[in-house]
C-alpha cells in the first residue's frame, strides 16, 4: 500500500523521506486505515477525497506532514482521503500519531511540532469566538461517606 503523492528516501541526493508509516491505525471493524507520514511536503490543507497527485500537492512545505486514509471492500483497499491540517505550517510533522474510531467515522491527528502559526495566505480571524458560560450554581453535597471531586 502507498499514499498517493509519497516519495522514498533518495540516498543520492537527500531529498523525499515522506515518512509514510510512521504511524497507523486500523479501525474497530477492521474497514478503515489511517496511515501518517509526517515528513510530507504538500502545503495544501484541509481534507480531500480520493488520490492526489504530485503534480496538485507540490512540495511547498517542508515536513508539514499528512494522513492518508484508504477504506477496504473485500480484500481491496482504496485510498478515500488525503488529510492535511487546516494551517499547514512548515516542519509541523502532521501524522506523527494517528487514532480512528471503532467504526472509522473519526480520525485524530497529532502533530507535535506544530507553533500555531498560519501560512501566510491564510486570512486572520477577525472576532473571537464566544466563550462557554460559565458556571454559577454550587454542585450537590456528596453523600455521607463519599468523597466528591470535581
Amino acid at each position: 500500500m502507498k499514499g498517493s503523492n509519497t516519495e522514498g528516501y533518495n540516498l543520492l541526493n537527500g531529498e523525499g523521506a515522506d515518512l509514510f508509516g510512521t504511524s497507523v491505525a486500523l479501525s474497530g471493524d477492521g474497514n478503515t486505515l489511517a496511515v501518517g507520514a509526517p515528513g510530507e511536503d504538500s502545503a495544501l490543507t484541509g481534507v480531500r477525497a480520493g488520490i492526489v497527485s504530485e503534480a496538485t500537492s507540490g512540495n511547498g512545505a517542508s515536513n508539514s506532514g499528512a494522513v492518508y486514509v484508504f477504506a477496504r471492500t473485500g480484500t481491496t483497499w482504496l485510498q478515500q482521503a488525503y488529510v492535511k491540517a487546516s494551517n499547514t505550517g512548515e516542519g509541523d510533522n502532521f501524522g506523527n500519531s494517528v487514532a480512528l474510531s471503532g467504526d472509522g467515522n473519526m480520525l485524530a491527528v497529532g502533530a507535535p511540532f506544530e507553533d500555531g502559526t498560519r501560512p501566510a495566505s491564510a486570512a486572520p480571524r477577525t472576532s473571537r469566538p464566544p466563550m462557554p458560560a460559565r458556571r454559577t450554581s454550587t454542585p450537590a453535597a456528596a453523600a455521607p461517606g463519599r468523597s466528591r471531586s470535581m
